[in-house]
């Protein structure tokens, strides 16, 4: 009997340990899922639209003239279809561009090893070199030529039969001297855009696939689709958005004197 009493204050104070750990787990619990405190929020980066998404770039060819042609100039873009096993006598004119569309092509300049087109590809061809085109395939291949071209001169050798894709109106007066040119494939991805930009020369613009968007300072926004061209002045920001939902494919010709920037990126879409 004289140990009853140790007993059962010992079963007292086990008792109230058990409530003191069940009641600070209850506490430790509501305070992990009732409070936020001390817990960094996550935030998501702004993307400006002037940023280009889901675009790429390639350079298909390029070159440089000591001067541009005389005169009004213009520029425009030729389709020719060339039948196999056909040539085009020599000639020569102000610099161009030859994309290949479709079929094969051997173009041979006066000097130089000839060079074999397939699809897809170009060369630039500087002014007034002599040359041909072949066409060493089995059926007709389709060519475009690209340039910048004075108002008035025909530049084209006679008895060529060409088809006008796309021509700028008269352009303003280009700064005298040496100018670089490229001709470059673009590619957008549905709802991809290029980045908002500027150039320090022409660029003159031919939508081979899907459906494109150009906008421009100062103008309204243009939609092309295959086949449809546009250009922008000198200076000028401008963005390319894929408004169609297949990707995109474009021509993009571009002169601009030389020791300026080709392209400089803008923060803010035009």
């Amino acid at each position: 009997m004289a140990m009853n009493p140790p007993i059962q204050t010992s079963s007292r104070i086990i008792h109230a340990f058990i409530w003191m750990v069940i009641v600070g787990v209850f506490v430790s619990a509501c305070g992990s899922t009732g409070s936020t405190a001390g817990v960094s929020a996550v935030t998501t980066p702004t993307v400006s639209p002037a940023q280009g998404a889901g675009f790429t770039s390639s350079v298909l060819a390029n070159g440089q003239v000591d001067a541009l042609p005389p005169g009004t100039l213009f520029a425009n873009i030729l389709s020719i279809s060339q039948p196999a096993s056909s040539s085009i006598p020599a000639h020569s004119h102000v610099a161009i561009f030859i994309y290949e569309a479709s079929g094969i092509q051997a173009l041979a300049i006066q000097g130089q090893t000839s060079l074999t087109m397939q699809a897809g590809s170009a060369a630039f061809l500087p002014n007034h070199v002599t040359h041909t085109h072949s066409n060493p395939g089995s059926s007709t291949n389709l060519w475009y030529v690209i340039g910048i071209r004075p108002r008035g001169v025909v530049t084209t050798p006679p008895n060529l039969t060409t088809t006008p894709l796309y021509s700028t109106p008269d352009l303003p007066a280009f700064v005298p001297g040496a100018y670089s040119e490229v001709l470059r494939l673009a590619t957008l991805q549905p709802g991809g855009r290029s980045p908002a930009h500027k150039h320090s020369g022409l660029e003159v613009i031919l939508v081979l696939d899907g459906t494109l968007t150009l906008h421009s300072l100062g103008q309204a926004p243009q939609t092309m689709t295959a086949g449809q061209g546009a250009y922008v002045l000198p200076n000028t920001p401008l963005q390319v958005l894929n408004t169609g939902g297949t990707v995109g494919t474009y021509l993009a010709f571009l002169a601009w004197p030389v020791g300026q920037p080709f392209q400089t990126n803008v923060s803010q879409a035009p």
